[in-house]
């Protein structure tokens, strides 16, 4: 079987399909009960083009932790409230690979609200609820990071920098990766 073929998060659009990233998880967001009892997550991702939402459900959500390494064989881009985002989906897998370094870059977060985005919406009401609980839509964008201050939060993640606390830097500075 043929390595499947990766994107930059930059280069996502509304709709594509077979989506394949390799991404370390910034921040895991607190999981949310959907009407059917699944349980979704907003977690947001990184590679060194970008960062995104990724929304994932059930188990996939609760094992994922801040300094993930992953990869995501087969997922989705959609629109949510005029964000774009990435779900793992029915079809999809999440396969975590490492807890070491990546290098990456929280900025530009695609998943702010973008007006133009708008007519790519999927109407609440043409949602349905995961079959499997493998699945689903994406949820509520996080604020841009670019207007925060440059700290490092209570996971080790220095968002701004590119940097884990305690497993080492993603770069020196000199646009040099640690490794």
């Amino acid at each position: 079987m043929s390595e499947p073929k990766f994107v930059y998060i930059r280069d996502l659009t509304p709709s594509m399909k077979n989506v394949n990233l390799q991404f370390i998880v910034l921040d895991v967001g607190v999981p949310r009960r959907t009407r059917d009892g699944s349980e979704i997550r907003t977690v947001r991702i990184a590679d060194k083009s970008g960062s995104v939402n990724l929304a994932v459900w059930n188990e996939n959500g609760s094992s994922l932790q801040p300094g993930d390494i992953c990869r995501l064989i087969n997922g989705y881009s959609c629109v949510h409230k005029s964000c774009l985002s990435v779900t793992c989906g029915k079809l999809g897998e999440l396969q975590k690979i490492s807890e070491f370094t990546m290098v990456f870059n929280d900025y530009p977060f695609i998943s702010v609200p973008n007006p133009d985005l708008a007519k790519f919406d999927v109407p609440p009401q043409k949602r349905s609820p995961p079959q499997d609980g493998s699945s689903g839509g994406p949820s509520e964008s996080a604020p841009d990071s670019s207007s925060l201050p440059n700290k490092t939060s209570r996971n080790g993640i220095n968002a701004n920098s590119g940097s884990i606390n305690g497993l080492g830097n993603a770069s020196d500075g000199n646009g040099s990766t640690a490794g």
